[in-house]
């Protein structure tokens, strides 16, 4: 009976330690894993400067430049895609959003903004956390925060060209104070740009859209529903990106953007 118990005691112990064993093996596969994926993402800093740095110079060539008052006829993107995912090597980007303080957020709204996400996610805060002492309280970061990180420099580091939307006239949907509604206008631009060290401008397209009285009733084929005012700005938005995908297309045919934009 005691050796049964003896036996049985044994076992579990054996159990346990196999199973410590296991999960040790993972933590430190994990370990080793994470810990090459930061050294991974060190090589990947200097050139992540060098692009923060295009984006500061590109913000100073944005504010030089005057309005347009012509559009480009043919845009030289070539097969450049604007569509989110692995190959893009384009992106649309707010002209307010390049200010050095906006450049640390990962969400960005405008008055009508096309990409709420911008493309450098997180890239621009790292590189400033980077850049200062590390601290003791510091806490490592987990596998995952360093696969997303590598993720967004990658995808930082893939864009050439940029769309920068400035705009320039916006009457928001809304209630009068004569008790009439405005169903919303929007007038502005978009600055195509290579993003080198001394940034490129390659032309730009003027972007007019208003809402007419069919958006208050439909959005995407659905039924009104919530909020009007934030309804219809919805549906301005759509028809703003709409309009620009259009000119593009004639513009510069064999560039990729998508039909739609994301849901806000």
């Amino acid at each position: 009976m005691r050796l049964a118990f003896r036996r049985g005691l044994v076992l579990v112990v054996l159990g346990v330690l196999s199973w410590g064993l296991a999960v040790g093996a993972r933590r430190l596969a994990s370990t080793k894993r994470r810990a090459a994926r930061l050294e991974a993402l060190d090589r990947l800093r200097e050139p992540a400067e060098q692009q923060a740095r295009r984006l500061k110079a590109l913000a100073d060539a944005v504010k030089a430049e005057p309005f347009l008052d012509a559009d480009t006829r043919s845009l030289p993107l070539g097969g450049v895609s604007f569509v989110d995912g692995p190959g893009a090597t384009g992106a649309f980007v707010d002209a307010a959003a390049l200010a050095r303080d906006e450049l640390r957020r990962d969400e960005y709204r405008g008055a009508l903004t096309f990409d709420e996400t911008p493309f450098w996610g997180g890239c621009i805060r790292w590189l400033d956390q980077r850049a200062r002492p590390a601290s003791p309280d510091d806490a490592p970061p987990t596998e995952d925060e360093v696969e997303r990180l590598a993720a967004q420099l990658e995808a930082f580091l893939a864009v050439k060209y940029l769309g920068v939307v400035r705009d320039r006239e916006l009457d928001a949907p809304g209630a009068l104070e004569d008790g009439g509604f405005a169903l919303g206008r929007y007038r502005g631009e978009v600055l195509f740009y290579e993003l080198t060290d001394a940034p490129r401008l390659l032309g730009g397209l003027r972007v007019v859209a208003m809402n007419d009285a069919a958006a208050r009733e439909t959005y995407r084929g659905q039924p009104r529903g919530g909020d009007e005012a934030v309804w219809l700005r919805r549906a301005l938005r759509e028809r703003a990106w709409l309009e620009l995908v259009t000119l593009m297309k004639q513009a510069a045919p064999e560039t990729e953007v998508p039909p739609r934009l994301a849901e806000e």
